[in-house]
């Protein structure tokens, strides 16, 4: 297991696993207690069958595999969504379809469910692409709002520059004389290069909201902040993870993630999930992302302090 200070810690499903059997050996012996147990959730960020760093099972290798020769059996591209492979598959009229574990594939929640299972196995184990499937659950898509760029001039720092466009013209500082007194006639000069322009922003900022409600209210805010924004419905998908990372470098700015989710357990936990998803695909694809953080800042207990609308006592 990779685990010295000089190549430090993979975290991959085997050494994940070694880890947490090292940490339960440990525990036992300082306890004293030989049954005490440590489950391997404890060295993950989500849970063991959602964290992608844990993904390596035999059955989610065999899931991941089953689903990968399912797609390119069916020669699937961009733009699928798994709802709508799960009905391919399962009324084809010519060909009976069966699971990886050889149960037979039919039109039903179940099967569908195995069928997603096996979707999440083979993007995070990189059998296929997670940017290939359509996200059912991003309402309003992702909004770009940019506004002009700064203008390609020679010089855009800030300074003093002439104003041409008032008609002047260069002329060297001369001497009159009038009624036997000096005067000297100088060319004008404007200041330059201090009027903000939109790429002079230093990052890449987005706004993610898990409710379409928060549309109205956020949308005209991020208009006028060029602030681009992403409304979802429950968890940002592993698709979107892979996008924003898509997005951050063809941007090449450090890029920003403001998120906005409900203030009860699960809202505290999708900013976490989306976070481990865009950690895990900048370890295994996206290594030139740099500088990303995503940042939770509505709602917290602060905000909903006092009787919140459902009548209950908010706590930290």
């Amino acid at each position: 297991m990779r685990m010295s200070s000089e190549i430090g810690f993979e975290p991959t499903y085997e050494n994940l696993k070694e880890l947490a059997n090292e940490l339960r050996q440990r525990l036992r012996d300082e306890t004293g207690d030989g049954r005490a147990k440590l489950d391997v959730n404890e060295v993950l960020a989500l849970d063991k069958t959602n964290d992608p760093f844990y993904f390596g099972t035999p059955a989610q290798v065999a899931m991941g595999k089953w689903f990968r020769d399912i797609w390119e059996e069916k020669g699937y591209s961009g733009g699928k969504h798994i709802r709508r492979i799960h009905y391919e598959i399962s009324t084809e009229s010519h060909k009976q379809y069966y699971r990886h574990d050889g149960t037979p594939y039919i039109n039903d929640e179940d099967s569908r469910l195995n069928l997603q299972k096996a979707c999440t196995a083979s993007r995070h184990l990189g059998y296929i692409e997670a940017s290939d499937f359509s996200d059912m659950r991003l309402k309003a898509g992702v909004k770009e709002f940019r506004g002009l760029p700064r203008f390609e001039h020679e010089s855009t720092e800030s300074g003093f520059e002439r104003e041409e466009d008032a008609g002047l013209k260069w002329e060297y500082p001369k001497v009159t004389f009038e009624g036997g007194e000096a005067s000297y006639e100088l060319p004008e000069y404007v200041a330059t290069g201090y009027d903000y322009a939109d790429d002079d922003q230093p990052y890449r900022l987005e706004a993610w909201f898990e409710k379409e409600i928060g549309t109205k209210a956020l949308e005209p805010v991020c208009r006028n902040l060029q602030v681009h924004l992403l409304i979802g419905v429950g968890n940002i998908s592993v698709t979107q993870a892979d996008l924003i990372l898509q997005r951050s470098v063809e941007d090449e700015r450090p890029t920003r993630i403001l998120y906005f989710a409900d203030f009860d357990a699960a809202g505290h936990g999708m900013p976490v999930s989306v976070a481990r998803q865009i950690e895990y695909l900048i370890r295994t694809k996206y290594s030139s992302v740099e500088n990303i953080a995503m940042h939770r800042i509505a709602v917290t207990p602060e905000q909903i302090g006092g009787d919140n609308p459902r009548g209950n006592r908010a706590t930290s």
